[in-house]
């Protein structure tokens, strides 16, 4: 081979300049990926992609079209909206949202409550809408004064307290309690019927007749009566003691301090007197140790006043009883005397024999 030759010179330089663009196109290669290696960034393409820097590297060929690059970021506080329909990065990697519960409402049926120490009442709780799940929980700001238990409050000692009844940790209802001390004072319990063992009473002037009222029930705190007269110039009243005045009739009130009453209807007669009185023997004989009974009528048969007493004489003989009864006692004769109440008398003599 000619290598002194025109044609031998121009084609080393031909394969010379080959040469040289392939070492240039390596070192960019090398410089550009260390370039991007230790600033951070995205490596760049390869070299074969890239557009020659200077017309000087690429001889006789005509310039590609340089790569677009990557869009700039702006800081701008104002900025395109996102078409509508679409979503920002931030909204596609939120998490869904789940639907929250349904907000409860809850009530007492009492927002306040008086109670005295010892007493308890029923709270009720309404909540809408009701699961069967809720979790319910009755609480006091004040357990010394009241306390709660699934609503029932009981009242413990003077004071106020708040009862609250929260539903799930987070609704809930309030009922204010006074609670006030017991009162000292006994129970009163009022009459509720007043009975009098009389309906209707007959005297005669003068004469008295007690009628006993009955207050009930049997327990009532206050049992006072008070008697009182429709006609008082007929008869009175005093404490239930009846006491006719002159001929007539009237009513006779009871009644107790609230005004249960019950009434006895009075007849008040003009007295018809005694006139006389017999016994219904003569004269009797007994043995000692025997008895006797005599009878004794009081004359006329209206008389008013029919009582009558008996006496003996000798009472060492024979004895005589309020009822006319004679009993003997020893051998001898004693006189046997029934007396009206106006003074009338009758005699009889009993005869004593030993047996």
């Amino acid at each position: 081979m000619d290598f002194d030759g025109p044609n031998t010179r121009r084609n080393f330089l031909i394969v010379a300049g080959g040469g040289l663009l392939g070492f240039s196109i390596l070192v960019f290669v090398v410089i550009s990926l260390l370039t991007g290696a230790f600033s951070g960034e995205p490596a760049k393409k390869t070299a074969a992609e890239q557009t020659p820097t200077s017309s000087t590297d690429t001889p006789n060929t005509s310039p590609t079209p340089s790569t677009p690059s990557e869009p700039e970021e702006y800081n701008n506080e104002e900025t395109e909206p996102y078409p509508e329909g679409n979503t920002t990065p931030e909204e596609q990697n939120e998490p869904e949202v789940q639907p929250s519960e349904p907000e409860k409402i809850v009530s007492l049926n009492k927002s306040s409550l008086s109670l005295t120490v010892g007493d308890s009442s029923q709270l009720i709780a309404t909540i809408t809408p009701e699961d069967q799940n809720d979790d319910i929980v009755w609480s006091s700001n004040n357990w010394s004064v009241a306390q709660v238990k699934e609503g029932a409050v009981t009242a413990v000692a003077e004071g106020k307290a708040e009862i609250t009844v929260t539903v799930n940790s987070e609704f809930s209802a309030s009922c204010t309690i006074e609670v006030k001390k017991k009162s000292t004072e006994p129970e009163t319990i009022a009459p509720t019927k007043i009975t009098l063992d009389k309906s209707s009473v007959s005297l005669s002037i003068g004469k008295t007749s007690t009628i006993k009222a009955t207050v009930l029930p049997d327990n009532a705190t206050n049992k006072t009566v008070t008697w009182s007269s429709a006609n008082a110039r007929v008869a009175t009243v005093s404490g239930g003691k009846i006491t006719a005045v002159s001929a007539g009739s009237t009513t006779i009130t009871a009644k107790t301090y609230n005004g249960k009453s019950a009434t006895v209807k009075v007849t008040v007669i003009k007295p018809v007197a005694a006139t006389g009185i017999k016994i219904n023997t003569q004269g009797a004989s007994i043995k000692v140790g025997k008895i006797y009974t005599l009878t004794a009528t009081v004359l006329p048969s209206n008389a008013t006043d029919k009582t009558v007493t008996w006496s003996s004489s000798n009472k060492s003989v024979a004895t005589v009883s309020s009822k006319g009864v004679v009993t003997g006692k020893s051998s001898g004769f004693a006189t046997i005397t029934a007396k009206t109440h106006n003074g009338k008398t009758a005699s009889v003599i009993i005869s004593v024999v030993a047996n």
